[in-house]
């Protein structure tokens, strides 16, 4: 889609970017945080949010544009127009969709909302640990736990008889001995870092042959793609688990439990999510329905896994394969 990627870029580098007479995309840092309860570790980020209210034009955009497209500054405002009243259009029959950004709809009021997606974080200063969960200690856990801290002792080291204490080296044998241990600890990390890299080598070129095969038959269909409409390409069998429940009169009920789904499509109409829903199926996902959004949208999910590792694998084959829309959701 026309500026999005664009905008995606400028976020990187400005706190607040205004699209003229449509909105403001504002950047906000956040520190690391720990939920001790929820046993959550969450990494320092700089997350996106929307204000609808701030539209006139800083000049960012337009200059960014003018300088990447080699036009003036005129020319520039008036694609941006252009644009925007596309989207303004979209907005009213359907949600549009900013790819890494996040998605606009209409609420039940007729008023624009946005939903951002947070799955990037829009600074290159930060690195080291991403999110991850750890469960938190069980009662049992926590009472063993207490017990060891309240049952260690202090020693302490009696000298009735003013004697002198003195500690007397290690023996050569000693010594011999934990040189041996060294260097055996040494030769079995190598001997590790060589299998681990055979291993993992001869994966990575099973996945890039597989991909590329993929890629060629999706090529050879021709199929052209918007960013909410995933086209049509020849059906594929995927080794993933995303089991659902279904009666007689096809209504779908999802799972109970924590889920890692890989979301293709967001609609304000249910009838328009099952039309994907059933063209993903034939298509050979193991798509079904996901948890939806707070404004209540119903989200279609290419496939809802049950490990984060799986949705991952799905996430980078859809979006860098299939080279399709598709963001990462933990339900």
């Amino acid at each position: 889609m026309k500026l999005v990627k664009e905008i995606e870029e400028l976020l990187y580098f400005h706190e607040c970017l205004t699209v003229p007479n449509f909105g403001s995309f504002l950047v906000n840092k956040t520190g690391a945080k720990v939920n001790i309860k929820r046993g959550a570790f969450i990494s320092p980020k700089r997350k996106v949010s929307f204000n609808i209210l701030i539209q006139q034009n800083d000049g960012i955009l337009a200059k960014y544009v003018s300088s990447r497209k080699n036009i003036s500054y005129d020319e520039a405002l008036k694609e941006i127009d252009n644009t925007v009243k596309i989207w303004l259009k979209k907005i009213k029959i359907d949600t549009l969709i900013f790819k890494n950004i996040g998605e606009f709809y209409l609420n039940v009021e007729n008023k624009i909302c946005f939903q951002a997606y947070n799955t990037i974080n829009f600074s290159h200063s930060f690195f080291g640990l991403e999110d991850f969960d750890r469960l938190p200690l069980s009662g049992r856990e926590l009472k063993i736990s207490t017990n060891k801290e309240t049952n260690t002792k202090n020693i302490i080291m009696d000298n009735d008889k003013k004697e002198n204490l003195a500690f007397e080296p290690e023996s050569k044998s000693s010594a011999k001995k934990s040189r041996f241990k060294i260097v055996a600890i040494i030769t079995s990390l190598i001997v590790l870092s060589i299998c681990g890299y055979y291993f993992g080598d001869e994966y990575i070129q099973n996945e890039r042959i597989r991909s590329t095969e993929i890629a060629q038959k999706k090529i050879k269909n021709d199929v052209q793609k918007a960013t909410y409409d995933i086209g049509s390409i020849s059906s594929l069998e995927l080794s993933l688990k995303a089991d659902i429940e279904t009666i007689e009169n096809n209504e779908v009920f999802i799972e109970s439990g924590d889920f890692y789904s890989v979301i293709a499509g967001s609609f304000r109409d249910e009838k328009n999510a099952e039309k994907l829903l059933n063209k993903l199926k034939l298509e050979g996902f193991k798509a079904s329905f996901a948890k939806n959004s707070p404004s209540g949208l119903f989200r279609v999910a290419y496939g809802r896994l049950k490990t984060k590792r799986e949705a991952y694998q799905l996430l980078n084959f859809v979006k860098f394969t299939l080279e399709l829309d598709a963001w990462y959701l933990v339900e």
